[in-house]
């Protein structure tokens, strides 16, 4: 699974089952990555464009 979905981690929630027609039931716990994450706050930083902060002034130099 880990090549389908990079960016996921799992583990599993219960044991495997084995259902109709010889068939198994995975029931897994599935979370984002930390990388993930990231990815995700930064394309909303970039969508939200420029944050509406003045920009500091530069210090005096000192005579």
């Amino acid at each position: 699974m880990i090549k389908l979905f990079p960016w996921a981690s799992y583990s599993y929630a219960e044991p495997v089952r084995e259902s109709f027609g010889g068939c198994a039931v995975h029931i897994l716990e599935v979370d984002l990555r930390l990388e993930a994450y990231a990815y995700l706050q930064a394309e909303e930083f970039l969508e939200a464009g420029y944050p509406d902060e003045e920009e500091p002034n530069a210090p005096e130099p000192e005579d």
